[in-house]
């Protein structure tokens, strides 16, 4: 009886917590619920250049886990590239797709 009380104990507890998550993740705005990030599992960091037309001369190299806001889409050299600024330094510029995690839909640039 007393294993019955303690897990139910449990579960509410989770549940209150998880409700409570739930209420300060809808209390901005809609984009801040999505937490669009930049990663590469070989570097470390990515590449942002100004454009994706200039994708031999970086602008900034955002460290993985960075928040980066999503603005626009453009395909280039094969390759699809997002337009955006990240957070660590305020720049703005190009990342590749494949380094831009938790996408949002945007427009073509």
């Amino acid at each position: 009886m007393r294993m019955t009380k303690a897990r139910t104990a449990a579960a509410g507890i989770t549940l209150t917590l998880a409700a409570t998550a739930g209420i300060t993740a809808t209390a901005g705005p809609a984009s801040a619920a999505v937490k669009t990030y930049v990663w590469n599992d070989v570097r470390g960091y990515v590449l942002m250049y100004p454009a994706p037309s200039e994708a031999t001369n970086p602008r900034a190299y955002p460290d993985n886990g960075t928040k980066f806001d999503m603005r626009c889409w453009e395909d280039n050299g094969g390759f699809r590239w997002f337009w955006g600024q990240e957070f660590e330094t305020g720049r703005w510029g190009y990342i590749r797709a494949n380094w831009v995690y938790n996408q949002v839909p945007v427009n073509h640039c």
